[in-house]
């Protein structure tokens, strides 16, 4: 019986890896999608080369506000801008700090204030959520 072999990239970063170079090393080994989201009926595949530009955009719009160490609030449906948006927080070396977005304002504001978030990423829909909540948020940078 002929031995398998794998060709190519190694797929497991080192143990010390951190999540943002274990994206890194999934985009440069396969252009396969890498996690699918479903909606009702509409299915939206992602590969984790797609993962890694929404990152890198993310990263660089969370930049001006966000420092290594800080707590990101990220309030996005599932689905890849969540993910972009949560692995554009690692890069920078930020807490991302997942909330529901069924949640309320009240709900909203307790665990930003809570989680001490200098910035918050958020649906459309939930900006006026954010706004009511802002003005009791002080460290709340953007």
């Amino acid at each position: 019986m002929p031995k398998s072999t794998l060709v190519g990239p190694p797929l497991l970063p080192p143990a010390d890896a951190t999540l943002s170079a274990c994206l890194e090393t999934a985009a440069a080994a396969s252009a396969f999608v890498w996690m699918t989201f479903r909606l009702g009926k509409q299915v939206t595949p992602l590969t984790a080369r797609a993962a890694l530009a929404l990152s890198r955009h993310w990263a660089a719009a969370l930049e001006r506000w966000v420092q290594p160490g800080d707590r990101v609030a990220i309030c996005l449906p599932n689905g890849p801008e969540f993910v972009g948006a949560l692995f554009g927080a690692f890069r920078l070396g930020a807490v991302a700090v997942p909330l529901s977005e069924l949640w309320r304002s009240h709900e909203v504001r307790a665990y930003l204030d809570n989680g001490g978030a200098a910035a918050a990423v958020v649906d459309g829909e939930l900006g006026p959520v954010l706004d009511e909540a802002r003005s009791e948020l002080p460290g709340l940078r953007e």
